[in-house]
Formats: structure tokens, C-alpha cells, sequence
């Protein structure tokens, strides 16, 4: 894992590496880390309306599944470029094991 800052983090934005498929982007700018999660989106996905390049995760469905996040970032394309999946901030308390 590798943590980005400042201007590192445009310049990954304009040429993500495909040898990292999982990204998290943070920070206490909501509107900042949206808009960057816009530009990331934009430079990878052709169609983001289209269910097989951008898969949408909400808070509660990763909740309910966390497996869920790993099974779509590992997923095997069978239709050329790889699907990509967003999660908006996730505010639920992420589950504890027993």
C-alpha cells in the first residue's frame, strides 16, 4: 500500500496504475475526496452509467457483505476493460468479530 499526498496524488489521478486495483480516497474535504473520486472515475470507466465497467456499493451493502468489495475488485472481466467499484463515505460503524 502506498499513501499519496499533495501533488502526488492529481498526477496519479491522470494515469491510475492498473497494478494497484484498490483505492482508497479519504480526507476531511468531503468535496475535495468527491472530486477527486470524479476525476479517477472519468480516466478509467468509458461509460460510468454502465453496470458492467462501474459497480455503485453502498454503506449498508458492504456492511451486510464485506467480502462483497474484494470479490468486485478481483473480478475477471469478460468484456475487455475491468469493472471498477465505488463506495460513497460510508458513515455505519463497520462490524467488529465476535
Amino acid at each position: 500500500m502506498v499513501a499519496l499526498r499533495g501533488r502526488d496524488i492529481d498526477a496519479y489521478l491522470a494515469r491510475p496504475d492498473p497494478g494497484r486495483p484498490i483505492i482508497l480516497l479519504y480526507g476531511p474535504d468531503a468535496g475535495l475526496v468527491r472530486e477527486r473520486a470524479d476525476a479517477l472515475i472519468a480516466s478509467a470507466v468509458d461509460d460510468p452509467n454502465d453496470p458492467f465497467s462501474l459497480v455503485k456499493l453502498d454503506g449498508d451493502e458492504l456492511a451486510a457483505e464485506p467480502s462483497r468489495l474484494v470479490d468486485e475488485a478481483l473480478t475477471v472481466p469478460l468484456f475487455g476493460a475491468p469493472a471498477h467499484a465505488v463506495l460513497p463515505a460510508v458513515s455505519i460503524p463497520w462490524p467488529t468479530r465476535p
